[in-house]
């Protein structure tokens, strides 16, 4: 009776301690809006700073959200995707889940603390952010993510526009976002 307890409490902690060995190591928390009114309904930003933060989001979408060559390339990451237009270049974009904001917003510049969020087709229950990080949902309505991710994107760096992909691009790093694997640690 004793060794068939011990074994089934190893059993639980090993299965606890590989499902937090899967999970990211979120050290930022935020919430989600996908308009200036649900941040408004919200009692966690100023109202004063609900449109600012979105419009910002926005801006960061616009400029660096990952680029198709079609809507069905597009759609095979996961996402809803929009018909975009550049000058003379023509492409599909993913439609942003919601803008997420992170942090005490006093005193700090918008764009540190915004991110647009998409969905991510290869993670169930985590979705792809600007600056190569990634965002779980912890509950309550908060979402996580790490400090470096926020971080990745420096709004006062000129950037190029992201280039436009097709399908041997995408295959090539294995789906949405900039990373091609995953590694404990990093």
């Amino acid at each position: 009776m004793k060794r068939s307890r011990s074994v089934k409490l190893l059993t639980m902690a090993s299965a606890s301690l590989a499902l937090t060995a899967c999970q990211e190591d979120f050290d930022t928390e935020g919430e989600l809006y996908r308009t200036v009114s649900e941040c408004f309904s919200s009692e966690h930003v100023p109202d004063g700073d609900c449109a600012p933060l979105i419009d910002e989001g926005k801006r960061i979408h616009e400029t660096t959200a990952p680029r198709y060559n079609s809507r069905p390339l597009c759609e095979e990451q996961g996402t809803d995707c929009s018909y975009e237009k550049s000058g003379n270049q023509v492409y599909y974009s993913p439609v942003p889940m919601g803008y997420l904001v992170t942090g005490a917003i006093a005193g700090g510049v918008v764009s540190d603390f915004v991110r647009p969020v998409y969905r991510d087709r290869t993670r169930r229950g985590y979705y792809y952010s600007t600056g190569g990080g990634y965002v779980g949902y912890l509950g309550g309505g908060r979402y996580g993510t790490t400090k470096k991710n926020i971080r990745a994107y420096n709004p006062k760096v000129q950037r190029a526009a992201p280039k436009i992909q097709t399908r041997t691009t995408v295959a090539s790093r294995g789906g949405f976002g900039s990373r091609s694997g995953f590694s404990f640690g990093s």
